[in-house]
């Protein structure tokens, strides 16, 4: 840890990368609402918030993990196909 002359002051700058102290110096609500852009972000490129599919799992049915699959694949060329 740098330590200035003072010795009661740490350097942060030290400690984390500049990104991640960026992140750490804003307020709460400043996370939350940099957080809801990224998640809006994450939906527009197909992402999904359905948990994914555990093949070994007692509750997902063949039927279930195949349909699963092929809408996965449908959103992400919907995605592909917005860029244009």
């Amino acid at each position: 840890m740098a330590v200035d002359d003072d010795s009661s002051t740490f350097d942060p700058e030290a400690l984390v990368e500049p990104e991640w102290l960026e992140w750490y110096r804003k307020t709460p609500l400043e996370r939350f609402e940099a957080s809801e852009e990224l998640w809006k972000i994450y939906l527009e490129l197909g992402g999904s918030l359905e948990p994914d599919p555990d093949p070994e799992s007692p509750f997902w049915s063949r039927e279930e993990l195949e349909q699963f699959a092929k809408d996965a694949i449908e959103s992400k060329r919907r995605a592909f196909r917005n860029d244009d």
